[in-house]
């Protein structure tokens, strides 16, 4: 089976709860809320998992999710480049002008 690697470079914390019944209301009588990691590589990567692939090595590479403010429009692009020079291919998942620039380097 192929391995995976997924990248998140904006990581976020989920946080999820249950309720027995939906209703609109203003207060919802919910169970204990769950935190866990998220963002675009990392939910990819847990869905990958759950359907059998390995998600720790190089053979695809899964940029996704935005890009941090303090990161150029370019950075997809750098690690796309980087990951072309190991031999892995790049799958982009992401919106913005970073898919443009990725997509201009060629290696995507």
């Amino acid at each position: 089976m192929t391995d995976i690697l997924t990248i998140t470079l904006n990581p976020a914390v989920d946080v999820a709860t249950t309720t027995d019944q939906p209703v609109p209301a203003h207060r919802l009588r919910c169970t204990e809320s769950h935190r866990f990691a998220g963002g675009g590589g990392i939910d990819v990567a847990r869905v990958l998992h759950r359907r059998g692939y390995r998600t720790d090595l190089r053979r695809f590479v899964v940029p996704s999710g935005s890009l941090p403010p303090e990161l150029s429009e370019d950075a997809f692009a750098q690690l796309a480049r980087i990951a072309a020079a190991c031999g892995s291919r790049v799958v982009l998942y992401t919106s913005g002008a970073a898919p443009g620039a990725a997509l201009d380097s060629g290696c995507v």
